[in-house]
């Protein structure tokens, strides 16, 4: 099995199959893991902003598209954000003759037009994901000038498709990338075959709901993980940002995959069900050879992120109670 057929598997898929097929996933999967984390692409984050993640969220709500489609809507984005971006400044470069005070003058043109396209952008990486997603049920232009014109934004479809194969081009037509849905949805199929873990698939929704939560405030997040991390304990600074992010360990936290599914797995069972969380950290332990203290650093963090916020009454229109 491919790595490309696990990313396409659904919950309820992953929890149907047998026990060696899903531990053939699983096993695909770590060292797909693995692997990314050996080829840490830094540039990436800089793309990750809360009012893109938003917009791509709300894009594939209103186009009732399935689940798993916005996760990789997200990754295809930041993908060719990064490497957009950097092909852009190495011909800057080339163009300007290396001279840094024509490249700075040049590219403030440059970042001004890319500001003006991320829509476009962030509206072919939804069609493209709802494409692999689907072969029957994929995302139409028609579609997404219909949305487009209740915001008063129009497109022509010789520019949708434009845009939408200059993101194939950039990406060299490499779309396929494990979400880490995916990961949360092999896992709780492990625990709820291995552990048992009751009412598994209560326990998935709420870790659908925090992993939304940490896509949209990730920079939170990881300052709260910083904090717990090196013992001090103020309030988490919101005004945290990807360039200083980049600076950071945490960086490699950010890709692990593994990590961010097994902390929302955790936090979801604390949620619901306290006096299991620690089972299942163990279970995770022994079954991934991940960190217990790994695993319990970033489940806290999201929890203390969501409580801040839902204190604060800052959760926005496309997050939902855990209750």
């Amino acid at each position: 099995m491919s790595d490309e057929q696990a990313t396409f598997y659904t919950f309820e898929a992953l929890v149907a199959l047998n026990d060696d097929d899903l531990d053939e996933i699983v096993e695909l999967l770590i060292v797909k893991n693995e692997t990314a984390l050996k080829k840490l692409d830094p540039s990436v984050i800089c793309f990750k902003r809360k009012n893109i993640v938003k917009f791509i969220f709300l894009a594939c709500d209103l186009l009732k598209l399935p689940i798993y489609t916005k996760y990789y809507a997200i990754e295809i984005f930041l993908r060719f954000s990064a490497a957009h971006m950097k092909k852009i400044w190495t011909n800057l470069l080339d163009v300007c003759g290396g001279s840094n005070s024509s490249v700075i003058g040049s590219w403030m043109e440059v970042e001004e037009r890319l500001e003006k396209q991320i829509v476009l952008r962030a509206l072919s990486s939804v069609q493209l994901a709802s494409k692999l997603c689907s072969m029957h049920q994929f995302t139409k232009n028609k579609q997404l000038r219909e949305l487009l014109a209740k915001y008063n934004l129009t497109y022509s479809n010789r520019t949708l498709v434009k845009s939408e194969f200059r993101v194939l081009k950039e990406l060299d037509f490499r779309l396929f990338v494990p979400m880490p849905l995916v990961y949360v949805g092999c896992l709780f199929a492990l625990l709820g075959k291995r552990l048992p873990l009751p009412s598994i698939r209560e326990y998935y929704k709420v870790a659908v709901k925090l992993l939304d939560l940490y896509y949209l405030h990730t920079f939170e997040i990881f300052v709260v993980l910083r904090q717990k991390v090196s013992g001090n304990q103020p309030e988490a600074d919101l005004s945290f940002t990807p360039k200083n992010f980049l600076h950071d360990d945490f960086l490699i936290v950010h890709n692990d995959f593994v990590l961010l599914s097994s902390a929302t797995i955790v936090a979801s069972v604390f949620v619901l069900n306290p006096s299991l969380h620690r089972r299942v950290v163990s279970f995770l332990n022994k079954a991934l050879a991940i960190p217990k203290a790994d695993v319990v650093d970033l489940a806290s963090a999201l929890l203390t992120v969501f409580l801040q916020l839902a204190q604060r009454k800052q959760l926005s229109t496309v997050e939902f109670s855990l209750g």
